[in-house]
């Protein structure tokens, strides 16, 4: 049996892909005596003999296919909450992502605690926004937001912030995989940062010429023969061999734009400034802030990078 999400519905197809069944959507989120839920089906897991789903609106919920059974878990009355990321710990409790932080349930949807972003407590997770989640080898679980990674140690409840200071692309986490060496794999908009399996050191490699993507998603997989790693971004899918990173030859490692803020107004790099090789700044917009990451920077290491060309090539367009 193979089930697939779409945005509206999953449909259930047998071992040849043919399609067995296609469940729809609903508009009232209290009827739950239709077929599914609300659309926004963003990720989903195979767990317990049941397909575990994160939804637009109801965060998490679960469909039964041998009883047909289809529930909810519950929210406080009035509320709405759009689910984004799954994850099964080792104690098979799951962790769902959502765009208000992280929410731990056990198997029947009871849900057993909330972990936000606190500003002034530094050993709390540092974003709302919760793309991703892994558990590692060792147990550790990685939380990927919109203001960097963070370590989970379960032992102590407390979180470890890991951003661009300590060499990651950008603070931007969209994905996060661990391969067969154990390397941390972590997708940011337009960066891919490896953490080495001692978790001691980070390599990160910038949209070039040599390896275009941009946008990039949050799905990895590594196939089993080649060991080659797959993952997906807006100009597809990319393949990379892990063999050939380790001798840069497939990745231009270089300095990178990361952020950009036009008088004190932020640009996220998923805007539609950057898809463009030019942007046109209107008479008033003379303050430019840019922040570039550095591949291979560590926490202890100090590198300087310096932006060529801004002096060049400006031109007046008509108003």
């Amino acid at each position: 049996m193979i089930l697939a999400t779409s945005w509206r519905s999953f449909i259930k197809l047998d071992i040849n892909y043919n399609l067995e069944k296609e469940l729809h959507g609903f508009t009232n989120i209290q009827d739950l005596k239709k077929p599914f839920v609300q659309p926004g089906l963003i990720d989903c897991i195979w767990f317990d003999n049941k397909f575990y789903y994160a939804v637009g609106y109801h965060s998490l919920g679960y469909y039964d296919p041998a009883t047909g059974e289809n529930k909810l878990s519950e929210l406080p009355k009035g509320t709405a909450e759009f689910g984004l990321s799954l994850m099964v710990d080792k104690d098979s409790l799951i962790w769902l992502g959502y765009e208000f932080g992280v929410k731990l349930f056990n198997k029947d949807l009871k849900l057993i605690k909330t972990f936000k972003a606190d500003a002034n407590d530094q050993k709390t997770v540092s974003g709302n926004s919760v793309k991703s989640i892994i558990q590692d080898h060792t147990g550790v679980i990685y939380i990927g937001t919109d203001h960097g990674l963070n370590a989970y140690d379960k032992q102590t409840g407390e979180f470890k912030r890991i951003n661009t200071n300590e060499g990651l692309g950008e603070n931007a986490v969209n994905g996060i995989f661990e391969d067969r060496e154990n390397n941390l794999w972590i997708s940011g908009l337009n960066t891919i940062s490896i953490i080495s399996p001692d978790r001691n050191s980070v390599r990160t490699f910038m949209h070039s010429d040599a390896f275009p993507f941009r946008l990039l998603g949050r799905r990895f997989a590594q196939d089993r023969a080649s060991q080659n790693i797959y993952f997906n971004s807006d100009e597809g899918l990319w393949q990379v061999q892990p063999s050939a990173i380790k001798r840069s030859a497939i990745l231009t490692a270089s300095a990178g734009l990361i952020d950009l803020d036009i008088n004190n107004e932020a640009y996220p790099m998923d805007s539609p400034l950057f898809l463009k090789n030019y942007f046109t700044l209107n008479s008033n917009q003379n303050h430019l802030n840019f922040k570039f990451g550095y591949p291979q920077k560590t926490s202890s290491s100090t590198l300087l990078a310096r932006l060529n060309g801004v002096e060049k090539d400006w031109k007046i367009v008509p108003e």
